[in-house]
């Protein structure tokens, strides 16, 4: 992949640190162009429509991948890596996960989707332990849909009755959408999709990703596409690393103030703020805030300092495992997203 830079956790005790990380982090996306891309985000979010040249089908707001790497746009470490704060400033940022493993990357990657059309088929592998201590990391993600036109549908699982031997005639015949489970999903859905699940994320959607920081893509099929690249599939491996008895997530309605997700390797929390809100999380390690729409400002307290940010969608801010305190107050229709990694 090529890019142009363009709740209810278990409970834990505030642990403060003297990291020097006490501001707001602020990452530059990286715009990664794709063959089903459409032209949704400029309409989502018309304040950064400049910085998505047509065919953008990912804007990466935070991510620690190989080929797409987030830089710090402000303060201190601004034109680092995350890779690089990992390095040198891993407890501070990540607080008390940060010998739940040694893997040298971000732990989450969080993304901006634009499917025109269908992608491909695909599966994810799962994270890899030795020792009980996580030795290469999966991808699982989860999807809020932010934008699905009428009919949109997401992919998960195989259909009601159909077998694994039924779904590799299917690849065979090139029958693959026909086994495939279609869910039909509106904006304000949230969709689980944990490593193993063999999936496609259908065309007339826009999307919020929030994934294990991990670019690893078994393709299975692919849509027929009117123009190039065509991209390469990975039949063999993509069967063996499929998990056909995983239970289908169910989707969750994102309310007023909903977790939608806190199991595994991630957790999730939706916001939609008409008045003041003051927040201590329950969840160990950094979080990170996204606006969605309306706008807002953050006040966030490690120790005795006190950092504001004030965000505009679709910013994202990342605030490091020293901030336990926050306090949101609101513009007219706000709604914020939180994401967070988990030891799990």
């Amino acid at each position: 992949m090529g890019g142009k830079v363009a709740n209810r956790a278990p409970a834990c005790a505030p642990v403060r640190y003297n990291g020097g990380m006490s501001y707001a982090m602020r990452l530059q996306r990286v715009v990664v162009p794709k063959p089903w891309a459409g032209s949704a985000l400029g309409r989502l979010f018309p304040a950064a429509a400049a910085e998505w040249p047509p065919g953008t089908g990912e804007s990466i707001e935070v991510g620690d991948l190989d080929a797409a790497r987030t830089h710090v746009a402000n303060g201190q470490y601004r034109g680092q890596t995350l890779t690089q704060l990992m390095e040198t400033r891993r407890q501070a940022l990540m607080g008390q996960l940060a010998g739940a493993d040694d893997l040298p990357d971000f732990p989450l990657c969080l993304k901006l989707i634009d499917a025109r059309e269908p992608l491909s088929v695909q599966v994810h592998p799962g994270d890899e332990f030795h020792k009980g201590r996580r030795v290469r990391r999966g991808k699982s993600e989860g999807w809020l849909v932010l934008r699905a036109e009428e009919n949109a549908v997401i992919y998960q699982g195989l259909r009601p009755g159909l077998s694994r031997a039924d779904f590799e005639d299917a690849l065979r015949n090139n029958q693959t959408p026909h086994a495939l489970n279609a869910r039909a999903v509106k904006a304000g859905d949230w969709l689980c999709n944990p490593a193993g699940m063999v999936h496609a994320i259908g065309g007339g959607l826009a999307l919020l990703e929030v994934q294990q920081n991990c670019d690893t893509t078994l393709r299975l099929w692919d849509f027929p596409r009117k123009v190039g690249p065509w991209r390469r599939l990975h039949t063999a491996q993509g069967l063996a690393t499929a998990r056909f008895d995983l239970p289908l997530p169910k989707i969750q309605r994102a309310g007023e103030d909903t977790v939608l997700h806190d199991d595994g390797p991630l957790g999730v929390r939706h916001l939609r703020l008409s008045q003041p809100l003051s927040l201590t999380r329950n969840w160990a390690g950094f979080t990170l805030v996204t606006c969605l729409e309306g706008g807002a400002e953050v006040s966030a307290r490690a120790g005795n300092q006190l950092e504001a940010a004030v965000l505009a969608p679709p910013d994202t801010v990342l605030f490091s495992a020293e901030f336990w305190d926050f306090e949101f107050y609101p513009r007219p229709n706000c709604r914020i997203f939180l994401s967070w990694a988990r030891a799990g």
